[in-house]
């Protein structure tokens, strides 16, 4: 099953003199199976980041698809309303963007922008396993209490005590999923002190610091499809096998 397949895509930008019109796809076709890598290579301004753009639906005035069709899991994405769109862009769809230094906002810390991404589209994978935990210790609780009730003994209130030490400890990670995962992004690409690096801003960051951060938000919530627009520019040789690496994992 394809999960991505775009179709005799046509985007056109239109110029300040009205009925002239640049044509930057023309019939772009292609389909990304699920577990596929696809490459799309070309010189440079010949509508790569362009075609990555238009299935994110990152579209901005003049430009517009006039033609085609862009699917993503059989569902069609041009054209979708905003609030739809919101929900598939970061959680089911990703991009690393070619440019981390104008991709980033400047007034908010790293953090803000990674945890932002984490809070709006959880991992349901990770934040089930938090759930059951508080699921069983509430559970482990509840028959400590109701035995420490009956038999009222020094053991039985150690075990309750226990018992609450647990419920705590789960309801804590649950609440500090999205900061925890941020920190676990952060060293996966490779950022040392992450919870330090999590305080600063962009500009703190050099441009190959800042490539991973984007690397980092791009991965963070499990996406099922993840665009890459050239992710390894701004990296030395041993970076970029790591990431390559990580990517493929």
């Amino acid at each position: 099953m394809s999960i991505l397949k775009v179709n005799g895509v046509k985007k056109v930008y239109s110029t300040r003199f009205g009925g002239n019109r640049v044509e930057a796809l023309r019939n772009v076709n292609f389909e990304v199976e699920q577990g596929e890598y696809v490459a799309i290579m070309g010189e440079s301004g010949s509508g790569k980041s362009v075609t990555a753009y238009s299935i994110m639906q990152i579209l901005q005035n003049p430009g517009r698809v006039v033609a085609g069709s862009i699917k993503f899991k059989g569902q069609e994405l041009l054209g979708l309303p905003h609030h739809q769109l919101q929900k598939i862009r970061g959680g089911k769809i990703s991009i690393i963007f070619q440019d981390p230094m104008s991709s980033l906002n400047p007034v908010y810390t790293i953090g803000n922008q990674i945890i932002e991404a984490i809070k709006l589209h959880p991992v349901p994978r990770l934040t089930n396993v938090l759930k059951r935990k508080i699921s069983t210790a509430k559970k482990e609780y509840d028959n400590a209490l109701n035995l420490y009730k009956k038999k009222r003994s020094k053991q039985h209130l150690q075990a309750l005590s226990k018992a609450r030490e647990n419920l705590r400890h789960a309801k804590y990670e649950l609440n500090n999923y999205p900061y925890n995962r941020a920190l676990e992004m952060l060293k996966l690409v490779g950022i040392n002190e992450p919870a330090k690096r999590l305080k600063q801003y962009p500009f703190e960051f050099s441009g190959g610091m800042l490539q991973r951060i984007m690397i980092a938000m791009s991965l963070v919530c499990e996406p099922d499809l993840l665009i890459a627009d050239e992710p390894t520019t701004a990296l030395d040789v041993t970076i970029q096998a790591q990431i390559l690496e990580l990517l493929k994992s």
